[in-house]
Parts: C-alpha cells; sequence; structure tokens
C-alpha cells in the first residue's frame, strides 16, 4: 500500500454519483482499476487532475484528460471506449 504519493507525477481524484467517497490514483492502470471496481451504474461524476502551482485538484477537460492517460494499449482501448469520455 502507498503511504505517500509524489506531487511531481499527475495525480487523480475520481467522484461518483453514488457515493461520498472519493478515490486517488496516481497513474492510468490505478484509474482504471478504480473505475472497473467502483464505477457499477454508469456512476462517473468527475476526474480531477492535481495542480501542483495551485496546491489543488483542478477539472480538466475530457480531451485534456484522454491526452494524459492514453499512452498504452490497455489504457487506449478502455477511455476510447468508457461513456464517460464518448459524451
Amino acid at each position: 500500500m502507498i503511504q505517500y504519493i509524489n506531487t511531481d507525477g499527475r495525480i487523480y481524484l475520481i467522484t461518483f454519483k453514488c457515493t461520498t467517497t472519493k478515490f486517488i490514483c496516481n497513474n492510468s492502470s490505478a484509474l482504471i482499476k478504480c473505475i472497473k471496481e467502483n464505477d457499477k451504474h454508469r456512476s462517473l461524476k468527475s476526474i480531477k487532475v492535481f495542480d501542483p502551482v495551485k496546491e489543488k485538484f483542478t477539472r480538466a477537460s475530457k480531451e485534456t484528460l484522454k491526452m494524459f492517460l492514453i499512452w498504452d494499449a490497455e489504457s487506449t482501448e478502455f477511455f476510447t471506449n468508457h461513456y464517460y469520455f464518448k459524451s
């Protein structure tokens, strides 16, 4: 289990409509796993990216998120076909 997260890399905050629990991921494979395990009813509300300059999570456009996340075959397939990125 991760005890700390380095803010030099991208950090994602994921929220779902059906729960008040928020999830933090520090790479695309963790983000995919989080979405697969928790998005049971198409309830993905938002994915925010940590801005180290402002020291807070900020919204990023779906196109920007795709640019950050699609760098390998698994990520490309998952995010290209996921409903959140299609709308």
